[in-house]
């Protein structure tokens, strides 16, 4: 399962924003451990690279991954420590 992310955050102090652009692909290996899942996250625009091993995620959904992929994104730029706002954000199954 492949995904594109266009992601617009805003800096709530003087509303400067930045569009970011990945690529996000699970991974699946039934025969391995836990629920076999793998996730790679890729920013087009930087060239970043991030894997996560979701093999024993009890928060991962199979049938939904686009609901873990925006749990991602909101604790990744915004949070209790976040300097982002998120504007907006959009996710195209490839």
């Amino acid at each position: 399962m492949k995904y594109n992310i266009n992601l617009i955050i805003v800096d709530p102090k003087d509303k400067d924003t930045k569009e970011l652009n990945y690529e996000v692909g699970f991974y699946h290996e039934p025969n391995d451990y836990g629920n076999g899942y793998r996730v790679w996250l890729n920013n087009k625009d930087t060239g970043y690279e991030e894997g996560f091993d979701l093999r024993y995620s009890t928060e991962f959904d199979e049938n939904h991954p686009e609901l873990w992929i925006t749990d991602y994104v909101y604790h990744n730029w915004t949070g209790e420590n976040g300097s982002y706002d998120i504007q907006k954000i959009t996710i195209e199954r490839i």
